[in-house]
């Protein structure tokens, strides 16, 4: 199943956000590397927010991440939606 992972960032996330950048995108290449995420990244000109595509199991995967992201440990994300999400044109379609 896929699911969409939308964050709210805090204000001049860009300068915030290097502390935990290296950390954060780490966890988010292993679960590339697992074929759990396939897509991910910022949102808007200046940045606002991030959005993410997993194809896992169920939204309690995509909870797993956001508990151990340190954007979300440190305050940098305001707010933040999981939603499922059937693809229906695209390589990922599936028929199943």
């Amino acid at each position: 199943m896929y699911y969409l992972l939308h964050y709210k960032y805090v204000e001049n996330i860009l300068s915030k956000r290097e502390p935990f950048r290296d950390n954060h995108l780490g966890i988010l290449k292993s679960m590339q590397d697992n074929g759990e995420c396939i897509l991910a990244g910022a949102v808007g000109d200046p940045i606002f927010g991030a959005t993410f595509v997993f194809k896992v199991n169920s939204e309690d995967d995509v909870l797993l991440f956001v508990d151990s992201d340190p954007y979300v440990a440190n305050n940098l994300v305001t707010e933040f939606t999981i939603q499922p999400w059937a693809v229906a044109v695209g390589s990922a379609h599936q028929t199943d």
